[in-house]
C-alpha cells in the first residue's frame, strides 16, 4: 500500500511471495550525485545506485581482528574492545583487540559516543555492543525475551564520516515492561501450525515467525480460532472486510491479533497456516499486550538530509512532530509522542540510501537500526523514495524489532518539503501518522481503484461505483470527501482534518512499541 502524490498506475495487496512494502507517494526523475572519493578500505565505496556488499551475510564479512568476542581473550578482566587506536575507515569492519574495559555503560544500554560503552562500541542506534560470532556467545535467558539476545550486524559510528561493522549482540526484541513474551520456540517445516500453542493471555497479540533462512519463500494463508472460525483467509479476499496480514520480507513475518473488528476474549487459540517453499526451521515468538500504551519513542535517522544542530531537528521535522502531537491528541487524551533520539548516518552508506529505490533497498536501509536499545520506532528520514513519500515495514511492521528488513518507517524529506506550498496546515503530523498506523497494524481505508482492504466497521469506505466521478478507474481525495478521505489512513495524502477512528486507535494504542 503506498500513498501516492500523483496516481500513476496501481495494483491491489498481494499476500503470496510477491508481497510489497506498506507504503505511501510517488514516482520521481532525479540526477545522482557524484558517489565522493574512494574510502581507504579493502574495497571502495560503491556509487549510489550499486547493491552494497553484503554486509549482512556472515560468509562476507570476516573481519581481521586479534579477537572476535570476549572468550578470545584469556587474561581476566579484559575485553574484546573496539581499538579506538586506529583511524576509522568508512564500511571497513570495526577493529578489535582484548584490553581493559573502555567504558562504565553496559551492553545493550544506552549510549551517544563509542568512549561510553565498555567494549568501546555504540551502534548507530544508541546501544552498547558486545562482539560475537554466533548466538551462543550472547547472553540466553530464554525464560525472558527481553533478555534473551542474538548474534548480528550492527553498524557503528567511528567519525563523522565512516560508518563501520561489527558482529554483536542485541536483544531479540525491546518491548515495554508490560509485554508478556515468551520464549523463541523453534519449528521446521510445516504448512499449518497452532497459533499460539498457550491461550490467549490478553486483549492484543503479536507472533513473529523468524526464519533462519531468508532466501525462503512463505507467507500466513490463514488463522482460524481453534473451533473453526475463520479469522483471516488470504485466499477469500472479496468486497468483505476482513483482516490483513501483509509481510512484505523473508526474515520476520509478524501477525497481530486482532487487527480487525472482531475481539478475542483470554484463552482462545488459534491455528495459523503458513505455506512454505522449502524446509527451514523458525523461531516463533508470542507477545501479548495486558494494558493499553500511551507514550510512543521514536529513533530518528537521518540520512543524506540536514542533520540536528545544536541538538534540535530541522525545522520541517520541528513541524511534522508538532503536528503529529496534534494528531495524536485529537486521536485520544491518553496518546502521546515521548522521548526522541536523533542519529546521523555518515560516509558512503548516506550516499547510498538517500535516494532508495525498491522494496529491497528499503529492507536494507531499516537494517541500519540494529542496536537500538529502547522500545521505539525507527523512522529514517532520507531524501527521496522512488515511488513513494513515505512507506512502513509492514502491516504491522516489526514492533519491538530492531535490525530487521521490517524495523522502521522511511520518509522523503526533500519530496515532503517540495510539496509543503500545497500542504495544508497539519498535515506533515498526517505523512509521519499514517505510516506509523501501518507499523502498528492499520490499513488504507480505501484503495486508490477502489479495492476495501479496511477492517473497521468505523472508517466509511469510498465506492469506485458512486464516487468515481470522471471514471477513471481512480478514487482522488476530492471524490472521497465524506467517504472516507478524511481519515489519516486514506490512500492519498494531505486529506482535510485528518483523524484515527476509535477502532484505529485502540490497534494503535495496543501496540507492542507504545508505553
Amino acid at each position: 500500500m503506498r500513498l501516492r502524490v500523483a496516481p500513476t498506475s496501481t495494483a491491489p495487496l498481494v499476500l503470496l511471495a510477491a508481497v510489497t512494502l506498506v507504503g505511501c507517494y510517488r514516482t520521481n526523475v532525479r540526477t545522482e550525485p557524484d558517489a565522493g572519493p574512494p574510502t581507504p578500505d579493502a574495497w571502495r565505496a560503491p556509487p549510489p545506485d550499486a547493491p552494497l556488499p553484503d554486509a549482512w551475510s556472515p560468509d562476507a564479512f570476516v573481519p581481521v581482528s586479534e579477537c572476535l568476542r570476549d572468550r578470545d581473550c584469556p587474561s581476566t578482566g579484559t575485553f574484546c574492545i573496539q581499538d579506538l587506536s586506529l583511524a576509522p575507515r568508512d564500511l571497513a569492519a570495526v577493529p578489535l583487540r582484548c584490553g581493559a574495559p573502555v567504558g562504565a555503560t553496559t551492553t545493550g544500554l544506552e549510549c551517544d559516543s563509542n568512549e561510553q560503552c565498555d567494549h568501546g562500541m555504540c551502534a548507530l542506534g544508541g546501544g552498547c555492543l558486545a562482539p560475537c560470532v554466533t548466538d551462543d556467545d550472547c547472553f540466553s535467558d530464554r525464560t525472558r525475551l527481553d533478555l534473551l539476545e542474538r548474534c548480528t550486524r550492527v553498524p557503528v559510528v567511528t567519525s563523522d564520516s565512516a560508518l563501520q561493522f561489527a558482529n554483536a549482540c542485541v536483544r531479540w526484541s525491546d518491548t515495554p515492561a508490560e509485554i508478556l513474551a515468551n520464549e523463541p520456540i523453534f519449528v521446521t517445516r510445516f504448512t499449518t501450525e497452532r497459533l499460539p500453542v498457550e491461550p490467549l493471555r490478553s486483549g492484543a497479540r503479536l507472533v513473529h515467525y523468524v526464519a533462519d533462512a531468508r532466501d525462503d519463500e512463505r507467507f500466513v494463508s490463514s488463522i482460524t480460532t481453534s473451533e473453526g472460525e475463520v479469522v483471516f483467509d488470504a485466499f477469500g479476499l472479496g468486497s468483505e472486510r476482513q483482516p490483513l496480514v501483509v509481510a512484505p520480507f523473508l526474515d520476520f513475518i509478524p501477525v497481530l491479533i486482532p487487527n480487525g473488528d472482531r475481539d478475542f476474549a483470554v484463552g482462545t487459540s488459534f491455528i495459523a497456516a503458513l505455506e512454505t517453499s522449502r524446509t527451514t526451521t523458525y523461531r516463533r515468538i508470542v507477545m501479548d499486550r495486558t494494558t493499553f500504551g500511551t507514550s510512543l519513542d521514536l529513533n530518528f535517522y537521518y540520512v543524506g538530509v540536514r542533520p540536528p544542530r545544536a541538538g534540535e531537528p530541522p525545522a520541517i521535522v520541528q513541524r511534522m512532530l508538532r503536528e503529529l502531537e496534534i494528531l495524536f491528541a485529537a486521536t485520544s487524551p491518553d496518546l502521546r509522542l515521548g522521548r526522541m533520539r536523533h542519529f546521523v548516518v555518515p560516509g558512503a552508506t548516506a550516499r547510498r540510501f538517500e535516494f532508495v529505490e525498491g522494496d529491497d533497498e528499503v529492507g536494507q536501509l531499516f537494517l541500519l537500526s540494529a542496536g537500538a536499545s529502547r522500545p521505539s520506532v525507527n523512522v529514517f528520514l532520507i531524501r527521496s523514495g522512488a515511488d513513494f513519500l513515505g512507506i512502513s515495514g509492514g502491516a504491522p511492521g516489526l514492533m519491538g524489532v530492531h535490525g530487521a528488513q521490517g524495523s522502521g518507517i522511511a520518509i522523503g524529506l526533500e519530496d515532503l518539503e517540495s510539496f509543503l506550498p500545497m500542504a495544508p496546515e497539519n498535515q506533515l503530523g498526517t505523512v509521519i501518522g499514517h505510516e506509523l498506523g501501518h507499523f502498528t497494524g492499520l490499513f488504507h481505508t480505501t484503495e486508490l481503484d477502489g479495492t476495501s482492504v479496511e477492517p473497521f466497521a468505523d472508517t466509511p469506505l469510498c465506492d469506485l461505483a458512486t464516487n468515481d466521478l470522471d471514471g477513471d478507474g481512480m478514487l482522488l481525495p476530492d471524490e472521497c470527501t465524506g467517504a472516507g478521505a478524511e481519515n489519516v489512513m486514506f490512500w492519498g495524502p494531505f486529506v482535510p482534518s485528518p483523524r484515527f477512528s476509535a477502532r484505529q486507535a485502540r490497534i494503535l494504542q495496543q501496540s507492542m512499541v507504545l508505553r
